[in-house]
């Protein structure tokens, strides 16, 4: 909570209002909502999608090293961190995963695949870009992650790992001044 700071009596620099605290438990029932995640809220639909995110590289750490997503691997790989044969066998492995993902989500919930549009973003025109193969508006889909990609592993490398290197450097001891 902020304190109410006024100047001269008229002002309020708080610029915001206080939601008033959420229960604790909540005692309505989610199927007398109108809303289909009422009962679960923004945070837990946060939560739920960290959680997956936690599982997956778990469940990968050893077999990849954790890489789910091509943008992530594509930083590593200009970090230096795995060689472009092995970057390259990823990324193809990540969007065969991926294509293979959404076939089984056609196969399985065909209903809620044609209800929604295949789940697509609305940039994508509503259809599952990895199955159309047409890169007219899907290309921010790919550049948009890769440039992230290499911005990160460009800061990590240069930026972050220099401070290190330089911070590290004083702790060493010189023997030529002994």
């Amino acid at each position: 909570m902020v304190k109410d700071i006024t100047e001269q009596g008229s002002f309020s620099a708080k610029d915001y209002h206080d939601p008033p605290p959420a229960p604790l438990i909540d005692a309505t029932d989610p199927a007398k909502t109108h809303d289909a995640c009422g009962g679960v809220g923004i945070l837990g639909i946060a939560w739920a999608f960290g959680g997956m995110i936690f599982i997956l590289v778990y469940c990968t750490a050893g077999i990849s090293g954790g890489h789910i997503n091509p943008a992530v691997t594509f930083g590593l790989f200009l970090a230096r961190k795995i060689s472009l044969v092995r970057a390259v066998m990823y990324m193809v492995a990540q969007c065969l995963g991926a294509i293979a993902g959404v076939g089984l989500v056609k196969a399985f919930q065909s209903s809620h695949y044609k209800r929604y549009g295949g789940g697509a973003n609305s940039l994508a025109n509503g259809t599952a870009q990895a199955l159309d193969w047409v890169p007219r508006s899907s290309w921010i889909f790919w550049v948009g992650p890769f440039a992230g990609a290499a911005i990160a592993a460009f800061y990590h490398q240069f930026i972050l790992r220099a401070g290190a290197v330089k911070a590290l450097g004083s702790f060493r001891s010189n023997p030529s001044t002994v």
